[in-house]
């Protein structure tokens, strides 16, 4: 497993590294279809973008940084960035070793640029680094007056001949032998432009199923269009393991552990038929930490918590 050290080390060291290369390709959208090309440059501009884009890989990389599986995401947390144990269709290319591109890229096309891929390597590793891209001719002519200079003077230049790309990385690649990583310093441009938004409800979708299984709620339509409509329930919800002992428990027992505590008795209502009933966002976030038992009692001060922070110890 690729850890945070070794990718700080490979970036760290790059300058020292022998045969190292950098080199630049755009993501072309044609219609239906992305196609990458290389981008030409010469030996001191390939210098100048390693040093400028290792240096800010590293920078996303701070000591208390950890690594988590897609499948643990939680919109909540603080200094974690998830990897891809499985890409979605979407996101194969990814994972493409590009030495085989021949094509090259052509000024006619910096108006189908959607993304740079900043590549750096070596013999043994190496690491794509994907960066927005922002067409400069998107920059208002008639507010800016845009030149440069030949040293012995300033000049206009034709915009689209321009290519600007800034210093946000939204996930990188990083393969070294027979191990890599796929990482998002950008999930929610990832699920935009990459279709994991659809992979994710996808996934809440398998879970509601489940849920409707177990006869939990009354109305799951309305539990479902509750999921839909908020993006922070939908996380919780895929977030829940249906290895949880409350998939286990019958109704009845739900019901009986929500009547003996007080805080969830008067939160937490239910039908004539004992189902859940679900009409509120806030009730639909109760019923899913219910769900994914996060109602804990302390054997030592016997305090009751709210909680979804657990480690099992026994």
């Amino acid at each position: 497993m690729i850890t945070r050290d070794n990718l700080y080390t490979f970036l760290n060291n790059i300058d020292s590294l022998e045969n190292k290369t950098l080199n630049l390709y755009a993501i072309i959208k044609d219609w239906d279809n992305s196609t990458i090309k290389k981008i030409n440059i010469d030996v001191t501009t390939s210098n100048w973008l390693t040093e400028k884009y290792s240096t800010l890989a590293k920078s996303y990389l701070w000591d208390e940084v950890v690594f988590k599986s897609i499948d643990e995401y939680d919109d909540e947390s603080s200094n974690v960035y998830y990897y891809f144990e499985n890409c979605t269709p979407e996101m194969e290319f990814i994972k493409d070793i590009w030495w085989w591109i021949q094509e090259n890229f052509s000024i006619d096309e910096i108006k189908n640029i959607e993304w740079i891929i900043v590549k750096i390597w070596n013999q043994n590793e190496f690491c794509n680094l994907y960066v927005p891209y922002y067409p400069i001719y998107l920059l208002d002519r008639e507010k800016w007056a845009l030149l440069f200079s030949d040293n012995s003077q300033f000049k206009s230049f034709e915009s689209d001949k321009v290519l600007r790309f800034n210093n946000q990385i939204t996930f990188l690649y990083y393969k070294k032998q027979e191990e890599d990583i796929v990482l998002s310093f950008d999930f929610e441009r990832i699920e935009k432009n990459f279709w994991y938004e659809k992979e994710f409800t996808k996934r809440a979708n398998t879970k509601i199923e489940a849920i409707e299984n177990l006869w939990f709620i009354s109305d799951v339509g309305q539990f479902k269009w509750y999921i839909e409509s908020k993006k922070w329930l939908r996380n919780k919800l895929i977030k829940i393991q249906q290895t949880s002992e409350v998939f286990n428990k019958s109704v009845q027992e739900i019901k009986n552990f929500v009547d003996s505590k007080p805080f969830l008795a008067s939160k937490i209502n239910f039908d004539t038929d004992g189902k859940i009933t679900i009409t509120s966002e806030e009730k639909a976030r109760i019923f899913l930490k219910l769900l994914d038992d996060d109602y804990l009692k302390s054997d030592l001060t016997e305090w009751e918590y709210e909680t979804d922070k657990k480690s099992k110890i026994s």
